[in-house]
């Protein structure tokens, strides 16, 4: 009888044991899935968007680990090859009106047109600027609603600033000009990117400024980004600012390589304004652009809902960056910019069940 009553037992304690190792084996499974997808869905977003993406591991309140997916989509962009009375057909489906800057009505001189850094580009001389629409109805142009941005934008473009104005006379200290803005006048400006001009010493530089209103408990919070002045004037130069809503200061570039602010940044963390003013290129208030513009650019952020790991599994992170994600660039890479070495991310589940995925400089996904 102590031998049956042993043997039932010791089946007893197989039986509970190899039922624990499955329930850890399933959420192994699970996290492996989850990590697996969300990684090869940012790298695949990355190579066939051309634009970066990123993959963001966190905790909750609750301690539980989990994983979410963040791409950049273009929702306006402009090549300006082709102009169509005062009229530019852009990507979308989208069009840009010229507006004249006296009187802000539908221009009615022909547009200057100018040598750009592809092909043909405005030559914005101080006479007018643009405004993008989807239709019009009536006498009103309608902002694409792809422009109601939230969760983040980006706005880039590549820009050769003069130093005169459209009568040739030597722009004063501190004269902004607009390349991108969303903001009307009295209003909370949602997004904008410009430059702002440095006379001395001549023939002066150009600082990269943008910056986001965002809602907090508060109420609207101004973030905004100042490079130093280090763009030169005549000369074509790629610049971009960027925001997302789960971080907390707007990112410069120039030709591609990350800024340092030159003093400490305005921040704050959260989903951007809803404006219903028109989107501009060239003006921003009574400012306006002298140069030339060209390959404007506007992006939002899409994030992907938060894919939570079962409770028993625990993440452990390295060479991620300082905000717990990895990055892919625009051709589905490992971001060098943001990574030094090759990040990885290991999976255990109670000490005992271990998976590792790394992440290699060519944007492969490897599991170890």
């Amino acid at each position: 009888m102590l031998i049956v009553v042993a043997m039932l037992t010791i089946l007893t304690s197989i039986g509970v044991t190899s039922y624990l190792l499955l329930g850890k084996t399933r959420a192994m499974t699970a996290a492996e899935i989850t990590l697996n997808s969300m990684l090869r869905q940012a790298r695949n977003s990355a190579m066939s968007e051309r634009v970066p993406a990123c993959v963001r591991i966190l905790k909750d309140a609750q301690d539980r680990y989990y994983v979410n997916l963040f791409v950049r989509q273009p929702v306006s962009t402009w090549h300006f090859e082709e102009v169509v009375g005062n009229e530019f057909p852009g990507a979308f489906g989208q069009k840009a009106v010229a507006r004249d800057a006296t009187t802000d009505q539908p221009l009615t001189a022909p547009i200057v047109l100018a040598q750009g850094r592809y092909g043909d580009c405005p030559l914005f001389n101080g006479g007018f600027y643009l405004e993008v629409f989807i239709r019009k109805v009536g006498t009103t142009y309608l902002t694409p609603p792809a422009l109601n941005l939230a969760e983040g934008v980006a706005m880039e473009a590549w820009v050769w600033p003069d130093t005169k104005d459209g009568t040739g006379q030597p722009l004063p200290d501190g004269a902004i000009l607009p390349i991108v803005s969303r903001h009307a006048p009295g209003s909370t400006t949602a997004y904008c990117l410009y430059l702002l001009y440095v006379a001395q010493p001549p023939p002066g530089l150009f600082r990269i400024v943008s910056s986001v209103n965002v809602v907090d408990q508060s109420g609207p919070v101004l973030v905004r980004s100042s490079s130093l002045p280090i763009l030169k004037p005549c000369v074509w130069t790629h610049v971009s600012g960027s925001y997302r809503s789960d971080e907390s200061e707007v990112k410069l570039t120039m030709n591609g390589v990350i800024l340092t602010p030159d003093q400490p940044q305005d921040t704050g963390t959260g989903v951007l304004v809803s404006n219903a003013a028109p989107v501009l290129i060239g003006k921003l208030d009574t400012n306006l652009f002298y140069g030339k513009l060209d390959e404007v650019m506007v992006a939002g952020y899409l994030s992907s809902e938060k894919q939570k790991f079962p409770p028993n599994v625990t993440v452990g992170l390295e060479n991620v960056t300082a905000d717990s994600s990895i990055y892919f660039d625009s051709y589905g890479r490992l971001d060098s910019s943001r990574h030094s070495a090759e990040p990885s991310v290991v999976l255990t589940v109670a000490d005992r069940l271990r998976r590792k995925f790394v992440v290699n400089r060519s944007g492969e996904i490897l599991t170890e």
